[in-house]
């Protein structure tokens, strides 16, 4: 059996590292960031109201979703 080794572990890419900082502002009305959604056609970062507002939508069409709202 192969035991793992570094070298077999996938490298990290900045957009992996933590993200959130009080720079990171909502696409839609620049409030504060807490979520980073990622889709096929790239990242949105939503505030939490209107995170709120399009979870639905987000939920059904999101690749993924980063969730920093315990900042709150």
């Amino acid at each position: 059996m192969k035991h793992p080794s570094i070298a077999d572990e996938p490298e990290l890419k900045t957009e992996d590292l933590e993200w959130l900082t009080q720079k990171e502002r909502c696409d839609q009305c620049n409030a504060q960031s807490y979520y980073r959604v990622t889709f096929e056609s790239g990242n949105l970062f939503f505030c939490h109201h209107h995170y709120k507002r399009h979870e639905a939508v987000i939920f059904e069409t999101a690749l993924d979703v980063v969730d920093e709202s315990e900042l709150l």
